[in-house]
């Protein structure tokens, strides 16, 4: 269940536009960044969830092009094991100010028959200078996805970054503890509606309710990047056994992640 809302997730942070990619420019200010965007930066991160470990290397490996706009590429050395890493793969991010905007677009998979493709410009991943509580960005929408003849699946999402209270000293897991950490949460929230067909009726049947499938804190430290990255997935349908429809979305996940940084450079 957890690659499924992993996968979820990391549509808002992914390439939907055509891109140009360019090694030469490389204009970040590292020391006033709490993601250092220098090519050839990277980062090694611990991976622990449920019931699996990992370890995933995280890097900048060039500047890419989006709209007119220099973003850096994030890339992986391996296929990502955590939440962090993956969402980030692949996809181009930069800095404005104080603020962290990550731009492009995915295919989502709820199951194998019912692939989505989502996009986002610009979403606003981190901002040092929010106050605790502050809403740093949100996107919405909704899609549709015929199943079978029957019935159609409509998902409405919703996506919010908040920023939490600043930590002047913060200690990882590991026992490495780091100063000036800032906090952000970013929180996925999803509803799910059976638009069921009988002769020429509609009958919409709401069989997840609204919920926050997803919870993702992230740690910051200045000069450093994300030092821990704790996720949380958790949602459930209603029970579907009366409804003579064949659901292919999983019934129930629950699945909670810890990604501690262990190396960079």
């Amino acid at each position: 269940m957890k690659n499924i809302f992993i996968t979820l997730f990391t549509v808002f942070f992914l390439l939907s536009c055509s891109d140009n990619d360019n090694d030469n420019n490389d204009n970040s200010n590292e020391t006033q960044s709490y993601l250092p965007l220098n090519n050839g930066k990277y980062w090694v991160y611990d991976t622990q969830t449920s019931n699996a470990a990992g370890r995933d290397s995280l890097y900048i490996a060039n500047d890419t092009l989006i709209e007119g706009k220099s973003y850096k590429k994030f890339k992986t050395k391996n296929t990502p094991t955590g939440f962090y890493s993956g969402a980030l793969s692949g996809n181009g991010i930069r800095q404005e100010g104080s603020k962290l905007l990550v731009s492009g677009g995915t295919s989502v998979i709820l199951s194998e028959e019912f692939p989505i493709s989502l996009a986002v410009n610009d979403f606003v991943l981190f901002d040092a200078n929010a106050t605790a509580g502050s809403i740093l960005s949100t996107k919405s929408g909704m899609l549709e996805q015929p199943v079978d003849d029957i019935y159609t699946i409509k998902i409405e999402y919703g996506m919010s970054s908040m920023a939490q209270q600043d930590r002047p000293t913060y200690t990882t897991p590991d026992g490495t503890t780091y100063t000036n950490v800032k906090v952000v949460t970013i929180t996925l929230n999803i509803k799910i509606t059976a638009i069921v067909t009988v002769d020429t009726f509609t009958i919409p049947i709401e069989i997840m309710p609204a919920q926050d499938a997803l919870v993702s804190t992230q740690y910051y430290a200045e000069g450093v990047g994300a030092i821990r990255v704790v996720t949380d997935i958790d949602y459930e349908l209603i029970d579907t056994s009366s409804l003579n429809i064949n659901v292919t979305v999983p019934e129930s996940g629950s699945e909670h992640q810890e990604e501690v940084l262990i190396d960079y450079n």
